[in-house]
């Protein structure tokens, strides 16, 4: 991985920290601008959408390397999840199944507010 970020990009704007999510990402406090989540398990995702929102700058975006796996980027469309962590209505996800990526941010809504079927809709 520093390797393509030598190659594509600038390591000296990057931090580089190793180890289990669960044990790195609760002591992560700096302000996240982007965060490329490139995850393979449903609880890695959690886990790392948990820690890293609350500290996601208002522009700032999350960005997925498995978006064609429409279970896995489910969580960006859970309503009860969003609400349980976060007390906020889900951000959603745009992305393209066919490139596997997808993006979200602080600032989209993955709410689902459309109910034909009931009364003044």
């Amino acid at each position: 991985m520093r390797n393509n970020v030598r190659v594509y990009g600038a390591p000296e704007c990057c931090e580089f920290v190793e180890g289990w999510f669960e044990d790195t990402l609760p002591g992560l406090n700096a302000p996240v601008l982007a965060a490329f989540l490139d995850v393979a398990y449903d609880d890695s995702l959690a886990t790392c959408v948990r820690h890293i929102w609350p500290i996601l700058v208002e522009d700032g975006c999350i960005f997925m390397a498995e978006y064609g796996d429409t279970d896995h980027v489910a969580l960006f469309w859970s309503e009860k999840w969003w609400r349980k962590y976060f007390d906020c209505t889900p951000p959603g996800m745009v992305g393209s199944r066919w490139g596997s990526f997808g993006y979200t941010t602080k600032s989209m809504s993955g709410y689902w507010s459309y109910y034909p079927d009931e009364e003044g809709r």
